[in-house]
């Protein structure tokens, strides 16, 4: 599938949801003022719909979908995350602008082999953050500012990889802190 060359605005929910979705391609798109209200699926358990509700949703988000090329769009001023990645692997996202978010440009939960390249990260309310991901890669990425050192991408490891997405009742869950850097930031933004 290929989404391109559209503006998506002011929709109720996510402006873009793939759910088991493989290699498709979104592209140069403009997505703006999404409300991102939570989706009754179903992730292979019973979901904690408040969690997701507040932190997970995104003006693009993926579940469970790997392979996406996610390339030259402007995704700004949604109510909550511009791009959630839900266990979804192997996903590359470049030249894309994501400012003045609510939420978070960037969130990933259990999803892994991930690409972050030559992206603007400008204003939005908190930066980019994982919980219980893997060898994702941040390279070249303008970060609010010009800067000197790498800057790093906050996380945490969890000892289930869903622990933080389904309802563990009665259990404890301890979160391990994890840094991921993308060592070599953008001095200035990208044209995009």
């Amino acid at each position: 599938n290929t989404i391109t060359q559209n503006t998506i605005i002011e929709n109720s929910y996510d402006g873009i949801m793939f759910y088991s979705s493989f290699y498709n391609n979104i592209s140069r798109n403009t997505i703006v003022s999404n409300n991102l209200n939570v989706h009754p699926l179903d992730l292979m358990g019973q979901l904690a719909l408040d969690f997701l509700e507040i932190n997970a949703s995104g003006s693009i988000t993926f579940y469970l979908s790997r392979n996406n090329l996610i390339e030259g769009n402007n995704i700004s001023s949604n109510n909550r995350n511009g791009i959630t990645f839900i266990l979804s692997n192997k996903n590359r996202i470049t030249h894309n602008s994501f400012k003045s978010n609510n939420g978070s440009g960037v969130i990933l939960f259990g999803s892994c082999f991930n690409r972050f390249i030559q992206n603007n990260f400008i204003d939005n309310n908190e930066d980019p953050y994982f919980m219980t991901c893997f060898r994702n890669k941040w390279k070249e990425n303008y970060w609010n500012e010009a800067r000197l050192l790498p800057k790093p991408i906050i996380g945490y490891l969890n000892p289930g990889v869903l622990s933080y997405i389904i309802r563990l009742e009665g259990k404890n869950i301890i979160s391990i802190p994890w840094i991921n850097f993308d060592w070599r930031p953008a001095q200035e933004p990208y044209d995009i």
